[in-house]
């Protein structure tokens, strides 16, 4: 039983989830105010 959770499988989807959430917010951070060129060659 990993992290109070009945099966392995179910704990590791709830790892990955919360591992996708991490990265989607790491990649929001770092593109926050980063400019797009392909609207300034218009």
């Amino acid at each position: 039983m990993l992290l109070g959770l009945g099966d392995v499988w179910i704990s590791a989807v709830y790892i990955g989830n919360i591992i996708a959430v991490l990265l989607c917010v790491i990649y929001g951070i770092i593109n926050w105010n980063s400019t797009d060129k392909s609207k300034l060659e218009d």
